[in-house]
């Protein structure tokens, strides 16, 4: 059982809204999809014009059987709706309803599939409503459908949606309900939708978009999803009879902005780097995306990183990507892993140094290994994450991070996560031309509060108490060939890689998540430290 000071300093961070409202919706459950439901005119709908057609990928195989996260599941004669063997991201997608804009389905089955769902009084929950609406809308007008129990029941969620918006949760769940009551409101011609959603977006928008251009959950995968929102939103937008210049102009500059970020954050390989939660196959890639933006006549604006706390430095030959941000947002940091002062490394385009990345959503021990900053790129003092991360999607104490020093090819950063061990970890990323050079320093505040050794036993004599437990770690991507020689290693036989001052250093296995459900082993580099260590990467032309 968790301790209560984790409560406190997890609760404490969460805006008065989120309280009021996950007492409400405990208090008041949703009632049926009858309750919510009118009676709708087809006649009356207004149809919406797209450029783009919808992301998705091919997650309907045929005869009740789908794909998602790298996991199928047959239902032969009958789909469970509820389905949750396979975990509740699974049955989200389930629900989404992305499939509706696979080509290789009949608009026949697509129906078929629809009217099956709604038959099945599937508990109503927001966040899968708002996509699977979106999907549904964007359907019935690619398809000229005219089938009135669907849209009494499409517009029976949106109105449910419309009375349960995620308050209580915010960040990127709030901005889906909006995106969709917004294309809700004006399909259905209800002003009370439309106003409330202009008004919010705006408002969150401002909010989640920061100054660099980065969504503030800082996960590259949702800030890919979020600009495929706001893009689509543009385009239907654009050419609505109705519309306010004012807020096209408003979304036009966020897309700008959040350009900006994706393409600053972006490898010269097309990847985004799966730092915090982020996976393979789930949003649009970058390279869609600005193709996206270009239909639209929506150019980047020129920024550089810095609210969002990332820095990436390139050159001919490596491309450094660092974090020396923060936990974010602090109300909502589900998606925020223990990740103080990790970095990636890739060289000559290829992933050399990578995050582990996430397999998971599920609350269970490889969500919580996968969170932990022994899975990062960094320093771990006695086994201890540097953010208190825990239950999934929950953070209680946090680190913060301050810059000490930057400049065109160097980073000075220390964070305090462990100042409750009375350890301050400082960190100098410096790129040059030919080498990659990350100095550690390990500063005592005070004497240390109950040290947690590491169970590894150590062939050299003992450090003193302070850095006891002083563990840096590098995770190499599976494809990265690994040589261990007397100087340090050799990396794809090309570059060299030595640590100065390592009281020990072996090299292990790890599992690298490829994706939603899939790993493969890899190998990382464990260094323990006293005080002070330097790995450097040199690549001799």
């Amino acid at each position: 059982m968790k301790h209560i000071s984790t409560y406190y300093h997890t609760l404490k961070y969460l805006k008065p809204i989120q309280i009021k409202y996950q007492l409400l919706y405990r208090l008041f459950k949703a009632k049926p999809l009858s309750h919510y439901k009118n009676s709708i005119n087809p006649l009356e709908t207004t149809p919406l014009k797209f450029i783009q057609s919808p992301y998705h990928y091919s997650s309907y195989l045929g005869n009740n059987k789908f794909t998602f996260l790298n996991q199928e599941k047959d239902f032969s004669q009958q789909i469970d709706w509820s389905y949750k063997e396979y975990g509740a991201l699974w049955n989200y997608n389930l629900q989404y309803f992305n499939y509706l804009a696979q080509e290789n389905i009949t608009k026949e089955e697509k129906l078929c599939l629809l009217k099956d769902f709604y038959q099945s009084n599937v508990v109503l929950e927001p966040y899968p409503i708002s996509l699977r609406s979106i999907n549904t809308i964007r359907f019935i007008l690619r398809e000229e459908i005219q089938d009135s129990s669907l849209i009494e029941n499409l517009y029976g969620e949106l109105n449910f949606l419309s009375k349960r918006l995620e308050f209580h949760i915010l960040g990127n769940h709030l901005l889906e309900n909006l995106f969709a009551l917004m294309m809700g409101g004006v399909f259905f011609q209800e002003e009370k939708w439309i106003q409330k959603a202009h008004a919010l977006l705006i408002e969150q928008l401002d909010e989640q978009i920061l100054n660099d251009g980065a969504h503030f959950e800082l996960s590259p995968m949702y800030h890919q999803i979020m600009l495929n929102r706001v893009l689509e939103l543009i385009d239907w937008y654009s050419t609505y009879e109705k519309k306010e210049k004012q807020f096209e102009h408003f979304l036009r500059e966020k897309a700008a902005k959040m350009l900006a970020w994706l393409k600053n954050m972006t490898f010269s390989n097309g990847d985004i780097p799966m730092v915090n939660d982020a996976a393979k196959g789930v949003a649009p890639t970058t390279k869609e995306l600005f193709e996206y933006a270009a239909k639209l006549e929506i150019k980047p604006k020129e920024l550089s990183l810095t609210d969002s706390g990332y820095r990436h430095f390139s050159n001919e030959y490596f491309e450094l990507l660092i974090d020396v941000g923060q936990i974010s947002p602090s109300y909502q940091p589900g998606h925020s892993h223990a990740d103080s002062l990790n970095f990636i490394l890739n060289f000559q385009g290829k992933p050399i140094i990578v995050d582990t990345g996430i397999s998971t959503y599920e609350k269970n021990s490889q969500r919580q290994s996968e969170r932990a900053t022994s899975a990062h790129n960094t320093v771990v003092v006695n086994n201890i994450n540097s953010s208190d991360v825990w239950s999934g999607f929950r953070v209680g104490k946090r680190a913060k991070t301050n810059v000490l020093l930057e400049n065109n090819n160097q980073v000075i950063a220390s964070h305090d996560g462990y100042k409750h061990q009375n350890i301050i970890h400082q960190r100098t990323f410096t790129l040059n031309e030919t080498e990659v050079i990350i100095d550690d320093l390990i500063n005592n505040i005070g004497k240390t509060k109950n040290p947690q050794p590491l169970a590894e036993k150590m062939t050299n004599p003992p450090p003193s108490p302070l850095q006891r437990g002083s563990v840096g770690i590098l995770h190499f991507h599976p494809d990265a060939s690994i040589q261990q020689i007397e100087q340090g290693f050799i990396i794809n036989d090309v570059l060299q890689l030595t640590i100065e001052n390592a009281h020990a250093i072996t090299l292990e296995e790890y599992n690298f998540a490829e994706g939603y459900n899939i790993l493969r082993r890899a190998e990382k580099i464990k260094i323990e430290m006293n005080k002070k260590i330097i790995i450097k990467i040199l690549y001799e032309v």
